[in-house]
């Protein structure tokens, strides 16, 4: 996420800056791609890669079929379901990019996609959201999905509370909590909105395919 209340310091000192970022390495890069940004453990991006090759093998005559989760992992059928019926993706024939800010996250989801030998098409990144989406805007790496799902609430606040000043004594408030949608650490801030527009219009120019987020 963003600035997610388990993120600490020196998670956010270690995570990837734009200089560092370098291009996913995906098997076939000429796949519509499919972006999380505050992925958490990436169990959206995996369940919907992993739900979409066990539906395509369903069709096939084949008895090859990857390895993948049981129907009722993750809670995923509804997820599928709902996307579907926003964009025409082939689910199977896309890369899926996921980025957060914890390390630990991260290693989970990676964990987790070569367990289900997924790691041609899905990856992650340790990175803040506003890194990656500037990331994709400047390499020009073209997104036809944009996933910016559950970002952090806002915390309660008392009539003597302002942004510039942090009330310790306010019960029941966790302090690291955003104050508003245009506190900066809130993950759905206009910014972190601009640069998802920004995204999916230059891909939508470049690839004359509807984006969506």
């Amino acid at each position: 996420g963003h600035l997610l209340h388990k993120v600490s310091p020196q998670d956010m000192a270690s995570a990837h800056t734009l200089q560092t970022l370098s291009p996913p390495q995906f098997e076939d890069s000429s796949l519509p791609l499919v972006v999380d940004v505050g992925c958490g453990l990436g169990v959206s991006l995996i369940g919907l890669l992993a739900s979409a090759k066990r539906m395509t093998a369903k069709d096939m005559t084949s008895t090859a079929t990857p390895r993948s989760p049981p129907q009722s992992a993750l809670g995923l059928p509804t997820t599928i379901s709902s996307l579907q019926q926003l964009s025409s993706l082939q689910w199977d024939r896309c890369n899926y990019l996921g980025g957060d800010l914890s390390p630990a996250a991260i290693r989970w989801a990676r964990g987790l996609t070569a367990r289900w030998e997924l790691a041609g098409q899905c990856e992650f990144y340790h990175v803040s959201t506003e890194t990656l989406l500037d990331y994709l805007l400047r390499s020009k790496i073209h997104a036809s999905l944009l996933l910016l799902q559950f970002p952090t609430p806002y915390r309660l606040q008392h009539e003597n509370d302002d942004e510039n000043e942090i009330n310790s004594s306010s019960v029941g408030c966790n302090l690291k909590l955003p104050f508003g949608p245009t506190d900066e650490s809130f993950m759905a801030n206009p910014k972190i909105l601009r640069l998802v527009a920004q995204i999916l219009q230059q891909s939508s120019e470049v690839t004359n395919r509807p984006s969506h987020v």
